[in-house]
């Protein structure tokens, strides 16, 4: 949907998410290619608190050889990290949006390539050098001094984000980067993890989180993971790939991990024991379960299963959660490996008992739990950031008390009452916290103005043209009061420009803030959504749309906005939000 303008011609792509590589032909990681010039970090697994971190994650200290520093990491290092994610590619291409680039995602913005063209490795090296020093000055200025107290793999992952996200992208990352600066790295992971990004780059947010967490690279699966690059004591249960985590004697006698990334059979043990399906992949939710139970046995919770979370797990009395009255389970639960759904989505119940009515949570006639199956449960999981399965297993109640915990509410018994219900409604995941009274006040306004503008209506095709007229209206959305006279000509044809602009300037310039979500339906009541074109619901082939969601799936722009719900959201591979965006 447009302004009925023509479009203008898309600016710089760094700043994009990472490349498509099945758009562009040829590409690959090619670590052979980088060995010569990349030295393998190796780490070593210890009880010390890695640079004043005091959780199970050991120390690691990279060994570099004589390669050149810049800014406190190791240069051949770096290159090698983010070109295990971007990809190392010896030839010109067209990357998924049409723009010829070579080497490290290296845009090439003269006309003297041609597609197909080769490219040497010392070009290759000189273009990288000049792209990672705009991604360190970015990291740098998105940090500000707390960037000096990061250790080396942890400066690395911010670098690999800025270079992948651009800074105006990684500037949005609000509550990552505050937990950063105060020195809270599982935060930031978690937030990582939670983000729009991570839907979109997969394992390398995994990697990155895994590494933000840890301090060190191979414990993320970076220069000295992927199953042979660092030092795991590997043993016949050795996790293996990806980073993996030692055997659970290993862990045991202090000479190993298992934390975020990891995978194997020492992996599905600890998830028998936390009661998340055992996948022996330990993703989020097996993150969720762990930290759960950290918090509950008073011990640091960093997510990582050390000698003395796993002594807590081995010498806890029947590791199962308690059971709720009502769930109609009889008391009785399924083995372990009867586990339904993802990795922590699902119950370990035999069968399960119908959820309440959404409209029951909300007026306090009831509460959710642990063992009910339904609409109601899917809800306050698509909120959570969680498998939406619509069960709520041990995974979603490990979920709900990490959210309680973090909310500093009254109980962190993993139930869902009205008042949890109502706070997790405020809070979606990846949300922003503290909003100010003038922003909940914009919010407001800015719905009942879309909504009295809008209900009952069909859609005319000019929805960026009512949003601007709804911004007009409510007199201060922001520091956003007139886009006419305050946007360039340029972010004004198309929906999707409205994200461009606010994505490439930061929306922090207009008075707003992007959250961390990656469905419309998660967006809160008041904010402005954009959406791709292709998305469910939209219908011109480059436009998108923009509307004002209303926190209960309805979204209004002169008319009344679907995008096929949020089942068909979550399913579809062409759905994507370029931004939710709210007043500060």
């Amino acid at each position: 949907m447009s302004l009925e303008r023509k479009h203008a011609p898309a600016g710089s792509h760094r700043g994009a998410t990472a490349h498509d590589a099945g758009a562009t032909p040829g590409k690959q990681t090619q670590v052979q290619r980088m060995s010569e010039t990349a030295h393998p970090a190796h780490g070593a697994h210890g009880e010390a608190p890695a640079h004043g971190a005091h959780g199970e994650a050991a120390a690691h200290k990279e060994s570099h050889g004589s390669s050149p520093t810049v800014s406190g990491v190791d240069l051949a290092t770096l290159q090698h990290f983010i070109a295990k994610h971007e990809g190392y590619v010896d030839h010109v291409y067209r990357d998924s949006r049409g723009f010829p680039t070579a080497g490290i995602g290296h845009l090439l913005t003269g006309g003297n390539y041609h597609i197909g063209q080769k490219v040497s490795a010392e070009q290759i090296t000189e273009w990288f050098k000049h792209d990672v020093a705009h991604a360190i000055a970015g990291a740098k200025g998105d940090i500000g001094p707390a960037y000096e107290r990061l250790d080396e793999a942890r400066k690395m992952v911010v670098i690999d984000m800025v270079f992948n996200l651009g800074t105006a992208g990684f500037g949005g990352f609000h509550e990552t980067i505050h937990a950063i600066q105060t020195g809270n790295y599982a935060q930031a992971a978690s937030r990582m993890l939670q983000s729009l990004w991570a839907s979109q780059v997969g394992h390398r947010a995994t990697e990155d989180a895994a590494i933000m967490r840890s301090g060190h690279l191979a414990g993320g699966g970076g220069t000295g993971g992927g199953g042979g690059g660092g030092h795991h004591h590997s043993t016949s249960g050795h996790s293996g790939g990806g980073g993996g985590g030692g055997a659970i004697a290993e862990v045991r006698d202090g000479q190993a991990l298992i934390k975020l990334g990891d995978h194997g059979p020492a992996v599905a043990k600890i998830q028998h024991m936390v009661h998340v399906t055992a996948d022996g992949i330990f993703g989020p939710q097996t993150l969720h379960a762990v930290e759960t139970f950290q918090r509950t046995h008073h011990l640091v919770v960093d997510g990582v299963v050390g000698p003395k979370t796993l002594h807590a797990l081995e010498h806890t009395p029947n590791h199962k959660p308690p059971h709720h009255g009502g769930s109609g389970t009889g008391g009785t639960e399924a083995p372990p490996d009867h586990h339904h759904g993802g990795d922590g989505g699902g119950g370990s119940h035999g069968k399960w008992s119908p959820a309440p009515p959404l409209a029951d949570v909300q007026s306090g006639k009831a509460i959710l739990h642990e063992g009910e199956k339904g609409g109601s449960v899917r809800h306050v999981q698509r909120l959570l950031g969680v498998d939406t399965d619509g069960e709520f297993g041990p995974g979603t109640r490990a979920a709900v008390v990490a959210f309680q915990h973090e909310h500093h509410m009254q109980h962190h018994d993993g139930k869902v009452d009205a008042h949890t219900l109502h706070i997790i409604e405020k809070h979606p995941a990846g949300s922003i916290s503290g909003e100010s009274h003038a922003g909940s006040a914009q919010r407001s306004r800015m719905l009942g103005i879309a909504r009295s503008a809008s209900e009952g209506k069909r859609p005319d095709g000019r929805c960026y043209a009512h949003v601007c007229q709804f911004l007009i209206a409510c007199r201060g959305y922001g520091k956003i009061k007139n886009p006419f006279q305050q946007f360039p000509s340029s972010a004004l044809p198309f929906a999707h420009d409205f994200a461009d602009l606010m994505n490439s300037h930061g929306p922090k310039r207009f008075g707003l803030e992007r959250l961390s979500i990656s469905s419309p339906y998660d967006a809160p009541a008041g904010s402005i959504v954009v959406v791709k074109a292709g998305s469910p619901g939209t219908h011109h082939p480059t436009a998108g749309d923009i509307a004002i969601a209303d926190g209960h799936g309805n979204f209004f722009n002169g008319g009344m906005m679907g995008y096929g719900g949020p089942a068909v959201w979550n399913s579809s591979p062409r759905a994507h939000l370029l931004g939710c965006y709210v007043p500060v």
